[in-house]
């Protein structure tokens, strides 16, 4: 191992919640996952978002799922304050 490489690994973040690659801080997603899932079922509605072999979901309908939990969050209560 390089000596700047130990240096990296030894030296704690400052802020141990933030997420880090090799001791370096990253920096905040441009965008977040819901607008690329949205923007993936509006260009591929039905083209495979998730297949465990047993049975596969299309964007569109994993953007159904995603939402329809979404709104059951929002009902009991939670949402971005709420964090």
């Amino acid at each position: 191992m390089s000596e700047h490489q130990s240096n990296v690994v030894a030296s704690p973040p400052e802020d141990p919640y933030r997420p880090q690659l090799a001791g370096f801080p990253l920096a905040p997603p441009e965008r977040t996952l819901m607008a690329i899932l949205a923007d993936s079922a509006a260009r591929f509605p039905e083209a495979s978002a998730l297949d465990d072999g047993r049975r596969s979901l299309s964007y569109a309908d994993l953007m159904t799922a995603v939402r329809a939990k979404g709104r059951e969050l929002q009902a009991a209560g939670l949402g971005p304050a709420t964090g």
